[in-house]
């Protein structure tokens, strides 16, 4: 499980680039046009197509919260981002900042996690430090918690509801009798994930 999920958000947010850090600039060093446009005042609209060839970086604050885009859509404030579709990687060296997977789950993280939104899943694991998630149900009133030690895997579905809860063994955190479907759920998602990494990958190298 944990050799899938390694090499999903290996593919998913290599390093290759930065695009805009700081203010949004009209073109980078490479001429590409912006990935990051100013939508309010203080608030900023970050957007990657799928299958883009470098990340999208935005500093979001003086403390130095950095966000890291993969593909995918993000609306970033100060101390707030909400990730509406897509994959992103979040730095927040220590500085308060909370992200919103879905529009619906309270991410916060004490240093880097990864949140994806695909389909009706949200998927957030704490890659440094432990992260906070709150899961909002269909009903407001209806609100869990969860504290995420480093390495851990949590997958949530849009309602609310957990799809697999896994420390850094892969271990299930579940104790209800549904871990083990549970389980099996979030492997093929990982799976699904993997499979359009390396069929990405494929198309770059035919292209190459």
């Amino acid at each position: 499980m944990r050799l899938i999920e390694a090499a999903v958000v290996s593919g998913l947010l290599t390093l290759i680039s930065a695009n805009a850090v700081g203010n949004p600039r009209p073109k980078n060093g490479n001429d590409r046009p912006s990935c990051v446009s100013e939508v309010g005042e203080g608030e900023y609209l970050m957007s990657n197509p799928e299958g883009a060839e470098v990340d999208c970086l935005f500093l979001a604050n003086e403390a130095g919260t950095l966000i890291r885009l993969r593909q995918g859509e993000m609306i970033v404030q100060r101390e707030t981002g909400i990730l509406m579709h897509g994959t992103a990687r979040i730095y927040t060296a220590g500085i308060p900042f909370s992200i919103i997977g879905d529009q619906a789950h309270l991410i916060e993280p004490d240093d880097v996690v990864d949140v994806i939104v695909e389909g009706d899943e949200t998927l957030i694991l704490s890659k440094e430090g432990c992260t906070g998630v709150t899961a909002c149900f269909e009903s407001e009133k209806h609100k869990k918690s969860y504290f995420l030690e480093q390495g851990d895997l949590l997958v949530l579905y849009r309602n609310g509801v957990v799809y697999a809860w896994e420390d850094a063994e892969g271990n299930s955190r579940i104790s209800d009798g549904c871990s083990q479907a549970n389980s099996q759920s979030a492997r093929g998602f990982l799976w699904f994930l993997l499979l359009a990494v390396l069929l990405r990958l494929r198309r770059r190298s035919l292209r190459a």
